[in-house]
């Protein structure tokens, strides 16, 4: 059977690696980026590191900080009136998943004649990821419409050229929001992991996501200070569970959060809940590699089985997600709503 994986071309990954990037675009003869992001980043401290990496290597730059959460097509048609203006030959996002999202959206459209779709080209993208991991290396675009449905374009040409994962710039998060990151990204992990379009590649990545990610939150989350090494160790485990999570296409945990949040306004963090009502739609043969996540997570259960290790899985994501105050699970409202058939 063949498969697609896709990876940036180059990823810039530990703490301080965002000042090589300065470099590695200079090589590129780009000259004026226009970069992507959101006013609450703009007025964090972290933005004068961007800054200091563009200003040191003589790169021109504007700034687009208009993307708001889950933006839609305004603000990317925004984004692509403000590129034009100033002549940018190349887009920076700098932030999370919103922000990435509307930069390939500005990527696609400035080269399109009909809006965003598929395209040959696009205009180079540098992926600087702050507050989260998971779509930046790989080439997907979510658009939404003005009735709040979603339409999932994967197009090669939305891949960044360069994707930087620096842990410094996790600096000034809380202990509380970088464990919720990293829950976020466990049950990706999980997800993919399980999924029924995993591959060895994605397996790979998926696994080794679950095992990081796990043997560090505790650290993240009990700690007052986190540690240099644990925080760069959460990046790496983000990174992974993205590229794995996005090389499977998203599934049922995802079709079930957006469809869900948009409609019936359920709070998309009731993760294990998603997990477990999700794993009814996967094959017996998925269902069995459920004990290999137990064992990825830490079981030392004996001859543990398919039953006991959903539950083990299910109870470790919920003691970590209570933690931090992620809500798990459903009300009895909301299953009546997942009884709909709206998957």
């Amino acid at each position: 059977m063949q498969h697609r994986f896709f990876i940036a071309p180059m990823s810039l990954m530990g703490a301080g690696c965002l000042k090589q990037a300065g470099k590695e675009i200079k090589k590129l003869n780009l000259k004026k980026a226009i970069v992507v992001t959101c006013k609450s980043i703009l007025e964090s401290e972290i933005i004068t590191q961007l800054k200091d990496m563009l200003d040191d290597n003589e790169i021109d730059y504007v700034i687009y900080d208009k993307t708001k959460a889950r933006p839609d097509m305004s603000d990317v048609v925004t984004g692509v009136d403000m590129l034009k203006k100033e002549n940018c030959d190349f887009i920076i996002s700098f932030g999370g998943n919103s922000t990435r999202n509307c930069a390939k959206g500005m990527s696609l459209m400035i080269r399109s004649k009909d809006g965003i779709s598929k395209s040959d080209e696009s205009l180079p993208l540098v992926a600087i990821n702050v507050t989260s991991f998971m779509t930046g290396e790989v080439p997907i675009f979510t658009q939404k419409n003005k009735n709040k449905d979603e339409k999932i374009l994967i197009d090669r040409s939305t891949t960044p050229i360069i994707t930087v994962t620096d842990s410094d710039l996790l600096k000034g998060i809380s202990n509380k929001i970088m464990g919720a990151i990293g829950i976020d990204a466990l049950r990706h992990a999980v997800e993919a992991y399980l999924s029924d379009a995993a591959t060895p590649m994605t397996d790979a990545c998926a696994f080794q996501a679950i095992k990081i990610l796990f043997s560090n939150l505790e650290n993240v989350i009990d700690k007052d200070i986190i540690d240099d090494d644990v925080r760069e160790q959460i990046t790496y485990g983000n990174y992974m569970a993205g590229i794995s999570y996005n090389n499977t296409v998203l599934g049922h945990i995802y079709s079930m959060e957006e469809k869900n949040y948009h409609e019936e306004n359920i709070q998309q963090e009731k993760n294990s809940a998603f997990i477990s009502e999700a794993q009814g739609f996967s094959s017996d043969k998925i269902f069995k590699k459920m004990t290999e996540v137990a064992f990825a997570m830490g079981s030392d259960i004996k001859d543990i089985n398919e039953d006991t290790a959903m539950g083990f899985v299910m109870d470790e994501i919920k003691r970590l997600s209570d933690k931090v105050g992620i809500p798990c699970g459903m009300s009895k409202d909301e299953r009546v709503i997942f009884g709909k058939g709206r998957l």
